[in-house]
């Protein structure tokens, strides 16, 4: 009888553990219930949420290494909890963090650094242009307070995100910004949690 798979060239391996001291020891995380990203990294930095209502970033240099009990240089972003982050594509020390006066669920950068994008907790999709401080763009998108994400769609003024409409169906919307009131494409999904 002929053998009928390759042998795997994973079979035997192995996962290499970093020693404790190669590794960023001892944070303290906040416990708290938030939407979005809770921690960023670009080239040079990372980013995350340290205390317990999530208003403060430590950001690090990204091959900083050890134990970070208290010595983490903290960013005091917000009054509120930041519920999401994004370094910028061309710049790895720019941060944007969570602006709005509800809870952002996502940032996406446009992918030549010009324009962010938002999604909501109060179901707008924004589209921000950072040097004039301003929305450019603001329009309803998915029509429940469950997650949802956003992002570019390479360097073309699309939009793609994706949530919930208010009968729990996952939805996906692709938006182009030269007609943002109307969905380019929208593609409606199931009902499942998973």
């Amino acid at each position: 009888m002929a053998w009928r798979f390759k042998a795997s060239k994973y079979k035997n391996a192995a996962p290499i553990v970093p020693k404790p001291e190669s590794c960023v020891r001892d944070i303290t995380v906040g416990s708290y219930q938030t939407y979005g990203n809770n921690i960023t990294a670009s080239a040079a930095f990372m980013a995350f949420n340290v205390d317990h209502n999530g208003s403060s970033l430590a950001v690090l240099p990204i091959d900083d290494c050890g134990r970070k009990s208290k010595t983490m240089p903290l960013l005091h972003a917000h009054s509120d909890t930041v519920t999401d982050m994004s370094f910028s594509p061309f710049h790895d020390g720019l941060l944007a963090t969570g602006e709005h006066g509800d809870v952002i669920q996502a940032v996406g950068w446009k992918s030549d650094g010009s324009l962010l994008a938002t999604s909501c907790k109060d179901k707008q999709l924004r589209v921000l242009d950072p040097r004039a401080d301003c929305f450019t763009h603001i329009v309803n998108s998915h029509q429940s307070i469950k997650d949802s994400r956003v992002v570019w769609l390479g360097s073309s003024n699309r939009i793609l995100t994706t949530g919930f409409d208010a009968n729990r169906l996952r939805q996906i919307f692709i938006r182009d910004l030269r007609n943002f009131e109307e969905t380019e494409k929208a593609l409606v999904l199931d009902s499942s949690t998973g």
